[in-house]
């Protein structure tokens, strides 16, 4: 059997109550043991000065503490440096405590429910590092205006004012040209050197160029060109073909966030160039009569050109007979996302004799014929995500348009997977033989093995079409 120690006759009495956590009228404080009278009630104890500074805590409050080292040597410490704010230590765990020099407060969690007068968890003496004092700043002290963007405001080779001349401007900076806010105006094509930029300096007020030119920007024959959050605005006068032309042999051109408006033929024509990137923005009201012309016009082997998030918008009353809102020509790699057109004067997105073509989570509303149309020998297409609405005609058009004749004329498309479309309320003047995807009779529809070597239409059992129609059927010419 073993030999239990019993605790010294002599042991002081504890300060704190909670000293005892088990309740069996022991507890440990100071470093020794002590006991605790249960019965007793809670009262100030001996004030406990841990620093020498002559104040201390005796258990409920602050208390001044007559300095005699000899009548309590075991707490009692005269200290020679000077006395600094320590940890606060709270004997009793109601939040407050003393960290030497001042009443100071320790974070205590807030229990589920109130615990008991001597919970068994409660730690006998809680001491936390004092956090750092909170701003003391007046309330109704006025806040700081934003820092300018150094991306924007430290790295313009030049900043514009309305009135500059914008074409000599142009012609002798090199570099990024920064505009700020108003109205700037171009009689004449503002051509770009390689390796310029052309932005607003506060895109949330973006600079309008207004023109009468025929084509208004152009980089034909440049390379790394930007155009940043700039409003182009053709006044409804002489624009009449190329907001911006993005000519022969240009390369690496980003045009982000720019609004094209009010009578052009074509909002943004791309021509014999490579990399190009259309990041949002949008086109509108483009057309000098009541037929909406081509927002995005990509032809003559053209490559790598993507456009994500742009928004097309036509005029509600146009009629039919105008050009598709996005058209593709004979290009390779041509990528449209995230994008939203209305009111097209023919289709929404037209794929003409182009290959390696994503046209996926788009947007597409009220237009006069189809809302994807992908004809003449394109090959490889991916149609995915789409919200096909409000055409005159079906939804979708795989066909050869033989009898229109041109580039890749009388050669059905190829290798196209169409999925998970959602297409209502087509065919509003009943010319499709079904609401949702009209396919050339010569296609092969979910090809076996077999069948690949032939031109073909992968169509999935995740795309959504009105109840009363077949989700495909036979092109009508």
């Amino acid at each position: 059997m073993g030999t239990f120690l019993s605790a010294p006759l002599s042991a002081m009495t504890c300060i704190d109550p909670l000293s005892d956590p088990d309740g069996d009228g022991w507890g440990y404080e100071n470093g020794q043991s002590c006991t605790v009278d249960a019965t007793a009630p809670q009262a100030a104890g001996a004030c406990v000065d841990t620093d020498g500074d002559g104040w201390g805590w005796n258990g409920i409050e602050s208390c001044n503490f007559a300095v005699d080292v000899s009548a309590q040597p075991a707490v009692q410490v005269q200290s020679a440096t000077p006395v600094t704010a320590g940890e606060c230590i709270d004997f009793d765990g109601d939040g407050w405590g003393w960290n030497g020099v001042e009443s100071c407060t320790v974070s205590v969690a807030t229990p589920a429910t109130a615990p008991s007068s001597q919970p068994s968890s409660q730690p006998i003496v809680q001491i936390q590092t004092p956090e750092p004092m909170a701003n003391t700043q007046p309330q109704n002290t006025p806040t700081p205006p934003p820092t300018p963007n150094p991306a924007i405001t430290t790295s313009c080779s030049r900043t514009l004012s309305p009135g500059t001349d914008l074409y000599n401007a142009v012609a002798s900076t090199a570099g990024k040209i920064c505009l700020r806010p108003g109205n700037y105006s171009l009689p004449r094509t503002l051509s770009f050197k390689s390796n310029q930029t052309l932005v607003a300096l506060d895109p949330s007020n973006p600079p309008v160029i207004s023109t009468s030119a025929v084509r208004t920007l152009s980089t034909t024959g440049r390379n790394n060109v930007t155009i940043d959050s700039i409003i182009i605005d053709g006044n409804g006068t002489g624009a009449r073909e190329f907001g911006i032309l993005v000519g022969n042999g240009s390369s690496n051109i980003t045009l982000n966030n720019v609004v094209i408006r009010n009578t052009f033929g074509i909002g943004i024509g791309i021509t014999t160039a490579t990399n190009v990137t259309i990041s949002g923005g949008t086109i509108t009201n483009i057309g000098q009569d009541t037929r909406l012309r081509q927002a995005v016009w990509a032809a003559f082997n053209s490559r790598n050109i993507t456009i994500n998030g742009l928004t097309v918008r036509g005029r509600a009353n146009d009629v039919a007979g105008g050009d598709h809102a996005i058209t593709c020509i004979g290009v390779n790699g041509f990528t449209v996302t995230n994008t939203r057109t209305e009111y097209a004067g023919s289709g929404a997105v037209a794929i003409n004799n182009c290959s390696n073509i994503v046209v996926t989570n788009n947007e597409l509303h009220n237009g006069r014929e189809h809302g994807v149309d992908i004809v003449n020998g394109s090959v490889g297409a991916i149609v995915s995500g789409n919200n096909i609405t409000g055409f005159d005609r079906s939804a979708m058009v795989f066909d050869d348009h033989d009898w229109t004749c041109g580039a890749g004329c009388g050669t059905n498309p190829t290798e196209i997977t169409v999925s998970n479309n959602r297409m209502f309320g087509n065919n509003l003047v009943n010319l499709a033989r079904c609401k949702g995807i009209a396919v050339d009779s010569q296609m092969v529809i979910n090809p076996s093995q077999q069948q690949l070597n032939n031109d073909w239409i992968r169509i999935t059992s995740d795309n959504q079409v009105d109840s009363n129609s077949a989700l495909f059927c036979d092109h009508i010419h």
